[in-house]
C-alpha cells in the first residue's frame, strides 16, 4: 500500500506561501560546455607548471557562486610518468590540489607498460568540483597543467614513436565543464 501526503499549503517561516519557486537555481545543471582535443603534441616538460598541449577551454558563468564540475581526459606518453602530476586551474588558480609544488596534484599518468614508449600510451582521468565564488557573466576559463621532478617528454594524443600511423595508437583529450546553481 502507497502512503500519502496531502497538503493544501506550505508556508516560510514569515508565513508566506511556499511553492519553490524561491529556490531559484540551486542544484540545477545551468550548462554542460565540453572541447575535444585532436592535436598531436610533443612539448617538453619540467618542474615549471605547463599548460599541456593548449588543453584549455572558457565558458560564461550562467549563475553567481556556482559550482564547477570539472572532467578531464587526457592521453599520451611521457618520458618517466610516476616523475610529474597533474593538475587543473581555474581561472589560474588550482583546484583541489594537495599544494603548489611540483610534487602535489591532482592525478598522475596511469603507466600501461613500463619503459615501453613504442606503441602503448598512458592516460589520466580527473573529475573534481570546484565553487570559485564568481558572479554571472564572469568567464571560467579550466586548462590541464602538468609539472614533472626534472624534464620529460611530453607526447599528447599520440605515442612517442609514431603520430596517427596504423598500428600506433592515438586518441583524443576532452575537457567537460558543467555549472551547477547554488
Amino acid at each position: 500500500m502507497a502512503s500519502t501526503i496531502k497538503v493544501d499549503e506550505i508556508l516560510d517561516s514569515q508565513g508566506n506561501q511556499f511553492d519553490g519557486s524561491q529556490l531559484g537555481n540551486v542544484g540545477k545543471l545551468l550548462q554542460v560546455h565540453n572541447q575535444v582535443f585532436s592535436g598531436k603534441v610533443y612539448q617538453t616538460m619540467n618542474t615549471t607548471e605547463q599548460l599541456v598541449a593548449g588543453i584549455q577551454t572558457s565558458c560564461v558563468a550562467k549563475g553567481s557562486n556556482s559550482k564547477f564540475k570539472i572532467s578531464i581526459r587526457w592521453i599520451g606518453e611521457v618520458d618517466g610518468p610516476w616523475e610529474g602530476i597533474f593538475n587543473i586551474k581555474l581561472n589560474g588558480i588550482r583546484v583541489n590540489s594537495a599544494g603548489n609544488n611540483y610534487w602535489e596534484g591532482i592525478a598522475i599518468a596511469t603507466i600501461s607498460h613500463y619503459f615501453e614508449n613504442g606503441s602503448t600510451l598512458e592516460m589520466m582521468n580527473v573529475t573534481t568540483v570546484a565553487s570559485p565564488n564568481i558572479s554571472a557573466g564572469t568567464t571560467v576559463t579550466v586548462g590541464l597543467y602538468y609539472q614533472d621532478i626534472s624534464s620529460a617528454g611530453m607526447w599528447t594524443n599520440r605515442c612517442y614513436a609514431y603520430a596517427g600511423q596504423a598500428n600506433y595508437e592515438n586518441g583524443t583529450c576532452e575537457i567537460i565543464i558543467e555549472e551547477i546553481g547554488a
